[in-house]
């Protein structure tokens, strides 16, 4: 069926038209598959039946080729198909294992050899590793290999950590994981799920999804198209499992005790216990299956996740105690052929206790983190014919989250206050009484609805979008007690400060809208062009419209598609995140600081104005990263590639405070997006498909990573602000990879090395102003001193038997296998500064069981 052009422009602007007043963040959840039909001698077969099956739901659909021979399957499920062509006087042929990733675009010649209709050429399909018709870099990996993967977490914020270009430290902490990519701020990294954004306000993962019900995981390391916004870094695109028309039942354990902990010598004087406290168990289980077979299928997954985490070098704090509660549920529905409804809800409420694991924090100073999440997503494709189709999306996400002091359902004790003090016994800073602060948000809800038009029309592959988000609730900030910091007894000196409590709710109100327009161009039968610009508005940035042009270009030099030159060049602007544009409304109009002269045990004494702090926000325009990349990828065998890509990043507008001083005591701390960031990168990159018993992925990065700090920095900081990245990791390795040995035994090894990250040394006397120092306390550049490099080995044995009834696997992992000391935290206060504070896990065991029917 044809539509003169005409028709289409009326279409596509009828779609933008009707959606503009609410739309989500696009995301691209579903491939392409395309192909010509010719005979033995190369000449195209018009009139050819062409059947796209998906074996587990058993669904299919159809079309004929044109004059030209051509096909084309649009917004594809992700999974599995078999591919079939037909016609009369050739012999039919099928290729099955074609697998569809999320953003995949695989083209398939199928050529037809003459001989009887029931005569049968089967083909198996290989995996696709390179995408010849994208200029934009994307790794996928499935859910069969990610269970394989001896992550410590068991959530999939930890699962974009073995991809290339990611800077990652993974320290003891077992919540939300958090990873810098390509230089980028961990605030620049998107998670989606079925097109639904998973962030919260601030830019960073909003809920936990139990990895058991993940079908992909693909990742974009920038350079990613325009139906992209709102993120500067990376893309994680989730997809679901769906339900077939088979039932499938999953469910595992696992069991990490402290007697499977080993003991370590860390060399450090601050050890105190041969090994941590703490222990993990994780129960997931998952079910999935028709409702009606061949229309209508559901998938749910929930997981028990308990932890207790604690360090060698401190009997106190108690261990970190983390609670997860990860619910979800995906129902699909495909009414017809041409149209498909698809809904998937999670839940994620969550609860960790001690969360600070520092030498120089008492459990009584300890912080707890408490979250209520939801997240519930509705998505619609419409076919209108092979080469026109709409998807719609709405999404309505909630989160109320506090961080604020252990024990927070005990009232405080009439009199109580927290202090900061230098224990002369220790040799270091440790505290006392309740942590001050809270804060958090309050009912942070968001609506966004999407629609998203693409359009084939000869060589072009034509997208056109709209989104419209808003956003509601406060920010809730507090100082629950008076907070004194107490330097008296500290080498040299010092004064005794407190600051008094105060209560205020910022607000999150908020409406983001954007729209893009795309365009694929298979200029020749090895070149595509890819051409896009993103429009963008929010209403707490003072940008106006942000305009973000982006393009690349995809050569595929032998014609054979085994190899792969690529480049792209465009603009990447972010959101003004909540915990920027409510620097202002969620801090006290007045936060003053008295110096306590004379102070008795009560540490109450003669009070004098020591210095007044106000806060306000100045022009906040929308921070941006112009991102440039050339790679090349080669497919060494049908199931090898490998690749080398060179970044180069240069970000502007990003957030930055400054402390302006008003008057001797009176300074006015400044929000401000004035901050620039540089990254230069190289990346290798090797894939192996699953085939011949083994896969795997290993990524070589050399970057540098410069920015200006992000924090209130005073006026000697700021001359010296812009240096080395907190999380500059100049050379980060990280290779994983599975062997399957005959009779089902399995190996899995996750390797990651990165050198040492920086940190600042700060002089700690509040009687001169703050500065970075070197370790004699002459006056320095930011970022100058170096934690040593660390590495770890993590691994998982495995052994899979049964029947095609069901499947038992029975596991182990050990995590940090040979034990390393691997530093992750040090004081940065001039008087103890290097010094560890944290250290990562020793090595431990854990170990599991799945069943599946």
């Amino acid at each position: 069926m044809s539509q003169r052009p005409g028709r289409t422009a009326t279409l596509v602007a009828a779609s933008l038209f009707v959606t503009s007043s609410w739309a989500a963040a696009q995301a691209v959840t579903t491939g392409i598959i395309e192909g010509r039909v010719a005979d033995q001698s190369g000449g195209v077969l018009p009139g050819a039946t062409v059947t796209l099956r998906s074996p587990t739901r058993n669904t299919a659909v159809t079309q004929t080729t044109g004059a030209n021979g051509e096909f084309k399957f649009l917004a594809l499920q992700v999974g599995t198909y078999e591919l079939k062509a037909e016609l009369a006087g050739f012999s039919t042929i099928s290729i099955s294992d074609v697998t569809v990733n999320p953003g995949s675009n695989q083209r398939f010649p199928l050529q037809m050899k003459v001989g009887s209709f029931e005569e049968a050429i089967l083909v198996t399909a290989d995996s696709p590793l390179i995408n010849t018709k994208d200029a934009a870099e994307s790794t996928t990996l499935n859910d069969k290999y990610l269970s394989t993967l001896p992550l410590i977490t068991r959530n999939y914020t930890e699962m974009p950590t073995v991809f290339p270009g990611v800077s990652y430290s993974r320290g003891a902490r077992t919540s939300y994981n958090q990873f810098n990519v390509r230089g980028g701020d961990q605030t620049g990294n998107n998670y989606l799920l079925d097109g639904g954004s998973l962030n919260r306000g601030v830019g960073r993962a909003g809920i936990l999804i139990a990895p058991s019900v993940i079908e992909r995981v693909e990742f974009l390391p920038g350079g990613f198209s325009a139906e992209y916004g709102g993120y500067q870094s990376s893309v994680i695109n989730l997809i679901s499992k769906s339900g077939a028309n088979t039932a499938d039942f999953f469910l595992s354990a696992i069991s990490k005790p402290n007697f499977l902990l080993s003991s370590i010598d860390t060399g450090l004087r601050s050890q105190v216990r041969d090994k941590p406290l703490g222990w993990a168990g994780f129960v997931e289980t998952a079910v999935g299956g028709p409702i009606v077979k061949g229309r209508f299928w559901y998938f749910t997954g929930f997981q028990y996740n308990a932890e207790n985490q604690g360090t060698v070098l401190s009997a106190d704090p108690l261990p970190i105690r983390n609670r997860f509660y990860p619910a979800h549920l995906k129902l699909t529905y495909q009414k017809d052929p041409n149209n498909r409804w698809e809904y998937t809800g999670d839940a994620g409420p969550f609860t960790a206790d001690h969360t600070n694991l520092s030498t120089e924090i008492a459990a009584e100073s300890n912080r707890r983190q408490a979250i209520n999440t939801w997240n519930q997503t509705a998505r619609h494709t419409h076919l209108f014919n092979s080469r026109t189709v709409v998807e719609s999306g709405f999404q309505v996400f909630f989160m109320s989250f506090h961080n604020n002091r252990i024990d927070d359902d005990v009232p405080i004790s009439p009199g109580a206050h927290f202090v900061r003090f230098f224990d002369t016994a220790a040799g270091h800073f440790y505290t006392s009484g309740p942590s001050p602060d809270r804060f958090g948000v309050l009912n942070e809800t968001r609506g966004r609805l999407s629609t998203k038009v693409t359009r084939t029309a000869g060589p072009h592959t034509l997208k056109a979008g709209v989104e419209w988000s808003e956003s509601f609730g406060r920010q809730p900030r507090l100082r629950e007690v008076p907070n004194f910091n107490d330097l008296r007894a500290q080498p040299g000196g010092g004064v005794l400060t407190r600051q008094d409590p105060y209560a205020v709710k910022g607000s999150l109100r908020d409406r983001s809208v954007g729209g893009f327009l795309q365009d694929n161009w298979v200029a020749a039968p090895t070149v595509t062009v890819d051409a896009g610009i993103r429009f963008d508005t929010q209403r707490r940035s003072t940008t106006g419209v942000a305009v973000s042009p982006r393009g690349g270009l995809t050569w595929d030099p032998m014609g054979n598609g085994q190899n792969k030159l690529f480049a792209s060049v465009g603009r990447y602007y972010s959101n003004v995140f909540d915990s920027v544009f409510g620097f202002s409304d969620s801090r006290p109009e007045v936060d003053i600081t008295y110096l306590v002269r004379n102070a008795d045990a009560n540490l109450v004494g003669q009070d004098t104005v020591r210095s007044i702090q106000r806060f306000a926000i100045d022009d906040l325009e929308s921070p941006y990263i112009n991102h440039a990349s050339v790679g090349y990828e080669h497919l060494v065998t049908p199931d090898l590639k490998v690749g080398i890509t060179g970044v180069v990043r240069r970000g502007h507008n990003q957030p930055s405070s400054d402390a302006v001083t008003v008057s001797s005591v009176e300074v006015l701390q400044v929000q401000r997006t004035a901050g620039t960031l540089r990254y230069n990168g190289l990346e290798l990159v090797l894939q192996k498909a699953p085939r011949h018993r083994f896969e795997g992925l290993l990524s070589y990065t050399i970057g540098k990573a410069e920015d200006e700090a992000s924090g209130v920095l005073s006026p000697l900081q700021r001359r010296f602000s812009f240096g080395p990245a907190d999380y500059d990791q100049r050379r980060t390795f990280t290779g994983t990879g599975t062997i399957t040995f005959p009779g089902d035994v399995s190996y899995t090894t996750l390797l990651r090395y990165a050198s040492g990250r920086p940190f600042s040394i700060v002089n700690g006397d509040p009687t001169i102003l703050a500065a970075y120092v070197d370790r004699t306390g002459q006056i320095t550049g930011r970022n100058q001193e170096q934690l040593p490099a660390n590495w770890t080995l993590d691994m998982t044995v495995g052994h899979e038997f049964g029947s095609t009834h069901g499947r038992v696997r029975l596991f182990g992992q050990v995590i940090n296998a040979t034990n390393r000391v691997n530093v992750i935290a040090v004081s940065t206060q001039l008087v103890t500064a290097g010094a560890a504070t944290n250290v990562d896990i020793p090595r431990q065991i854990q170990l599991g069981i799945e069943l599946r029917y």
